[in-house]
């Protein structure tokens, strides 16, 4: 239980998280605030949400499902669903997938909705008699309308739609103990439509992604990361290439912290169409 008050209202929070010792886990937690926001206006929020999975050494899944209903000078309901499943297929393949969904509408007609849908299965492949040798290959299909109270870098509305779909193959190799090398190829077949009504057509946008990385483990508890870039834009007939630096701290066996700078403007998540990737970044990398 938790009830708190801040800058923008009071809120109160129950929560309840159960953990079996054969591995399944389950929680439900309830909410509910009066909050205040200078765009708008004050309202209230009810959230309810419910959760479970299991976690054993060649299994994972999880899921959550959750509700939202805001009140006030302006009314939206939304519903969330989280969901990821992972198993091992071989001792050097494992599958891992999720699943991602979100759907929103507000009393102010449909141009204030908002829709999102993230699904991705993927192998990891990592051979016991080699393991120098890491390699993931993925197809995600993303779809996204972002509603208007997430606005852009700019501080402007979005006003376009996205749906993709991306196949990707990444490696790394360890050439030896202190350096390694590794690529990573991506392509991309998706559609923008420009408005949030739906009366505009969809547009293609396909891109091709082709990056090279060389990690070097400099000393004890640091890495050096160097990233050349390519990517290409098929209907645009544009072309742009770059590099990637970064530093990276380990933190224990199983984290690591990075700083870098990024000297092109594109992500190497290529379901970003902003190109705002320019500029220095803090990256976290866990492994389990």
């Amino acid at each position: 239980w938790q009830h708190g008050t801040g800058p923008t209202g009071l809120t109160h929070a129950y929560g309840l998280d159960v953990a079996e010792e054969d591995g399944w886990h389950w929680g439900l937690t309830a909410e509910r605030g009066d909050l205040s926001d200078p765009k708008a206006g004050d309202f209230r929020r009810t959230a309810l949400s419910g959760s479970m999975g299991i976690t054993r050494k060649s299994l994972n899944w999880s899921s959550a499902l959750e509700f939202r209903d805001e009140s006030g000078a302006a009314t939206r309901q939304t519903w969330l669903t989280r969901n990821s499943f992972g198993t091992s297929l071989s001792p050097d393949w494992r599958l891992i997938t999720k699943l991602a969904y979100s759907w929103s509408r507000s009393g102010g007609g449909a141009y204030y909705g908002g829709e999102f849908t993230e699904a991705v299965a993927g192998f990891a492949y990592r051979p016991l008699t080699n393991d120098r040798l890491n390699a993931l290959f993925k197809y995600t299909y993303f779809r996204d309308l972002a509603s208007p109270g997430q606005l852009t870098v700019t501080s402007a509305t979005p006003d376009y739609k996205q749906r993709s779909h991306v196949l990707s193959a990444d490696a790394t190799y360890d050439v030896t103990p202190p350096l390694s090398v590794g690529g990573k190829y991506a392509f991309r077949l998706a559609q923008v439509q420009v408005g949030r009504t739906g009366a505009s057509p969809w547009l293609s946008s396909d891109a091709h992604l082709g990056i090279l990385r060389v990690d070097w483990h400099v000393v004890k508890h640091w890495d050096l990361v160097t990233e050349g870039r390519h990517l290409r834009i098929v209907q645009a007939q544009d072309s742009r290439t770059g590099a990637l630096l970064g530093v990276y701290r380990h933190l224990g066996k199983n984290f690591k912290l990075g700083l870098g700078y990024n000297f092109t403007d594109f992500s190497d998540e290529l379901t970003d169409l902003s190109y705002t990737a320019h500029g220095w970044f803090l990256n976290i990398l866990a492994k389990f």
